[in-house]
């Protein structure tokens, strides 16, 4: 499996090709990445810790991040938990 530093590197080139920025304040994107990185190790896929997983991808393909709610939350609140614009 890989690390948690690995997983970043991959949703920071996913966030760069599309103009996101990661949370600046730290212990919250630390949180989200923890969460990932749980969720990756249990279901094997890292489905976004600020939703419920059931544990079947094909159920689940909405919240692998980035998820699907990233870009409503962020135009509704200006960031979500893992990236802002």
């Amino acid at each position: 499996m890989r690390t948690v530093a690995e997983m970043f590197a991959g949703m920071k080139k996913i966030a760069d090709e599309e103009g996101y920025q990661f949370n600046p304040v730290k212990q919250e994107l630390d949180d989200v990445l923890d969460g990932l990185w749980q969720n990756e190790h249990t279901y094997g896929y890292p489905s976004c810790p600020c939703r419920m997983a059931g544990g079947t991808l094909a159920d689940d393909m909405d919240i692998i991040c980035p998820c699907n709610y990233r870009d409503a939350d962020v135009e509704e609140f200006g960031c979500c938990l893992c990236c802002c614009t």
